[in-house]
């Protein structure tokens, strides 16, 4: 019976799985969240060490627990904001796979990800006694909430790099360009069409990617 169910898993389903084990955009969502594994281990340690699994009379308890928020920073520096980093990694590896400059299509999907979210004005009385005041970036969706939205406006921006880089509206340096230089510009026009494009659909739309996204899902 098991044989049986192990060669109709072969002849079916072997095909199907190894074509999306090799399809590029599943293959960069992999890759760029997999990317992410050492923040996850090492920052995870970081947690550890807030809520040691000590004796509460013991003193490196005591002293660990009370400087459990300096503790936590690494922390909360990575965990929080997961989506960022795995938003680079995914436009990484799609702008690798297409033989376009990696780190352009990591640079371009992190902006086009930051650009669902919307600052808010903080007031100085609401921040702290030295009244500092400016703009903030929420981080409830820069964890792992945000993630499908990263997947999704990574993909978008590296789409975008790949249509323009092979569009008349690249522009080309010529050979004697350094070619960091060169990459640079041939980077502005899908900047500035991810730039104009995310932020008239998120400010002047007022499309709210995170809300629905999550419902949809």
């Amino acid at each position: 019976m098991l044989d049986k169910f192990t060669q109709f898993i072969e002849q079916h389903l072997a095909g199907p799985m190894e074509f999306l084990g090799n399809q590029r955009h599943l293959r960069a969502v992999r890759d760029g969240i997999v990317s992410t594994l050492p923040l996850i281990i090492v920052s995870s340690f970081f947690m550890i060490l807030a809520f040691p699994p000590l004796p509460q009379d013991w003193g490196i308890y005591q002293f660990l627990s009370s400087n459990g928020t300096t503790i936590l920073l690494p922390y909360r520096m990575t965990m929080y904001i997961m989506s960022l980093y795995a938003a680079f990694g995914i436009g990484f590896s799609l702008s690798r796979s297409y033989k376009l400059d990696g780190l352009s299509g990591g640079i371009l999907a992190t902006t086009a990800f930051l650009l669902t979210f919307t600052p808010v004005n903080i007031p100085a009385e609401a921040l702290d006694a030295a009244g500092t005041v400016g703009f903030v970036l929420p981080m409830a969706n820069l964890g792992s909430a945000g993630m499908f939205v990263a997947i999704i406006t990574s993909i978008l921006a590296v789409e975008i790099y790949r249509i323009t880089d092979r569009s008349k509206f690249k522009i080309t340096m010529p050979a004697q360009v350094p070619p960091a230089v060169a990459r640079s510009f041939e980077a502005l026009t899908p900047t500035l069409v991810i730039i104009l494009g995310m932020g008239a659909i998120t400010y002047y739309i007022g499309f709210d990617w995170h809300t629905i996204v999550a419902k949809v899902v």
